[in-house]
């Protein structure tokens, strides 16, 4: 697989993690229509200093946001495309993906507001 193909593939997973948040929101906050407004710009103000427990709070929901739309989509896609040799490893390799992906989101707000409609 060449350099470019391994690029894209960790942009789509990066993608996925921040769609799939950005769905959640949603859904989750539909009752309050006015949280909707620019979800992944609210989303992002408060993950971009990379502490992702601060979903829980947005939330409400015990971290099922912060885990299985972010962390255990990245460890996924660690797992099976980098095949790490350690728990240690996957763990340091997931952490460095969903650093990337809170980037990703930032660079993309208006597209995943788009998106989400």
């Amino acid at each position: 697989m060449s350099k470019k193909e391994d690029q894209l593939k960790r942009e789509n997973a990066l993608k996925d993690m921040n769609e799939f948040l950005v769905m959640y929101a949603t859904r989750h906050l539909n009752n309050q229509a006015a949280n909707n407004h620019h979800i992944a710009e609210k989303i992002y103000a408060l993950i971009k200093d990379g502490d992702l427990t601060k979903l829980d709070e947005l939330f409400k929901d015990g971290g099922i946001a912060r885990k299985e739309n972010y962390t255990d989509i990245a460890k996924g896609f660690v797992i099976d495309f980098y095949g790490p040799q350690s728990d240690e490893e996957t763990a340091a390799m997931t952490k460095s993906l969903v650093h990337d992906a809170i980037n990703y989101l930032g660079q993309h707000l208006h597209d995943l507001d788009e998106w989400q409609r």
